[in-house]
């Protein structure tokens, strides 16, 4: 198929690029508007936008979905992105195993999946896991876009994910093996950066600013956000939370050192401290849902192991307070399971102990997504990534969408 060149489309004038990107977000942020409430939404000339629409609609992203109410003349059509293609393949990896989900541009959930990792010693077998999102991927011929959302020290940029220890993966090109085996390009990023974005994308509360995401499972950590930037830092390793040192005698963290916050608060560690706390013998496996399902029912044990764990975390959270005075603190992964201990917790721990200029701006929620928020978020990191392709390549008017638009 002939691709168009920016030069064959003159009435699109300079930036093209960006105003394709701006009806793209507008349209996911409120669905439904004319090309009418486009222009003056965006301050583009009716003509500008018309034109970007069209554009769009050939590329198969912009699709209408019935009328609007008539001022006096014909019902402007409602404008929505494609609720059936392209979709998005998210996997997101966890400590212990690989989540695995097909999203469409609403954000909603075609097919989610979820299976324990196998190891070769410390490490996670990628290979593995790439074999069952292809099997995922292939009964969705939609999918059109990979994001990976991994627990470690990810360079964007190459696709290579620098350090993630819980995984045993150093300077891995997961990037190229991704692409190699799944056919589809592939975004990769920090699973809390991941999280982070499908707030932004499809939550329901994260435009402060300055805002922090904080991710609390088998790991612990943070994206940050100033000025609408992600705080990566000079070897992207910024965000490093749950390595902040909360005791030089406690116990051994996965990242070699002790005291870390991970090694205190994250749900291994409630695990573990529950476990020392029981006094029923039961052989039973524990579980962060199981444990808070018995704080629930008043199990001493439980509450106690939640209440100290909730406890060191509000500590932690006191120097983020402190370090970037955000507006917004959001806390998603699966020990929110416990959010009605942890909550007031970490609250009374900011009040208490944040400075009082920080502390009263600090609002403090609950992820959209809970535990599967990096899922979510690896989805919407593949549809970002998709959405700048096809607003950097111009579609052929009246050509039907295919997929090598965006290779």
């Amino acid at each position: 198929m002939r691709s168009v060149a920016e030069r064959d489309l003159p009435r699109l004038g300079a930036g093209a690029f960006e105003k394709r990107l701006q009806i793209l977000h507008a349209l996911r942020a409120t669905a439904g508007m004319s090309k009418v409430e486009l222009s003056r939404r965006l301050r583009m000339s009716p003509t500008t936008s018309g034109a970007l629409v069209v554009d769009l609609m050939n590329a198969g992203l912009v699709v209408t979905d019935g009328f609007g109410l008539s001022t006096g003349g014909r019902p402007p059509e409602r404008l929505v992105l494609n609720p059936e293609w392209p979709l998005a393949l998210g996997i997101d990896l966890g400590e212990t195993d690989v989540h695995l989900g097909v999203f469409n541009l609403r954000g909603d959930r075609i097919a989610v999946e979820r299976a324990p990792f196998k190891r070769n010693g410390d490490q996670v077998r990628l290979g593995q896991i790439l074999q069952r999102a292809r099997r995922l991927a292939e009964g969705h011929p939609q999918v059109a876009a990979v994001g990976l959302a991994v627990p470690g020290v990810v360079d964007r940029e190459a696709g290579i994910v620098r350090n993630a220890a819980n995984i045993g993966w150093y300077d891995l090109d997961a990037g190229a093996e991704c692409a190699a085996v799944l056919h589809q390009p592939v975004s990769i990023d920090r699973n809390t950066n991941a999280a982070l974005l499908g707030e932004e994308w499809w939550g329901t509360g994260a435009s402060a600013d300055p805002i922090v995401l904080v991710t609390l499972g088998s790991g612990i950590g943070a994206a940050v956000k100033v000025n609408g930037r992600l705080i990566l830092g000079a070897s992207a390793s910024a965000g490093q939370f749950g390595h902040i040192p909360v005791d030089p005698n406690g116990p051994l963290c996965a990242c070699g050192k002790r005291g870390c916050l991970e090694a205190m608060a994250s749900s291994r560690a409630l695990l573990r401290r529950y476990g020392e706390l029981r006094t029923d013998g039961s052989p039973r496996r524990a579980t962060v849902r199981s444990i808070s399902d018995a704080a629930r029912s008043g199990d001493p044990a439980a509450i106690r192991a939640l209440m100290e764990v909730a406890e060191r975390l509000g500590m932690g959270l006191v120097t983020l307070v402190n370090l970037f005075n955000p507006r917004q603190i959001i806390l998603g992964g699966e020990l929110m399971d416990a959010e009605e201990i942890i909550l007031p917790t970490v609250r009374r721990a900011i009040v208490e102990r944040a400075l009082g200029i920080s502390a009263e701006v600090a609002r403090i929620s609950v992820s959209t997504f809970r535990d599967e928020a990096a899922l979510v978020g690896a989805a919407a990191l593949a549809f970002e990534s998709l959405f700048h392709r096809v607003a950097n390549v111009p579609v052929a008017p009246g050509r039907a969408p295919r997929h090598d638009h965006f290779d």
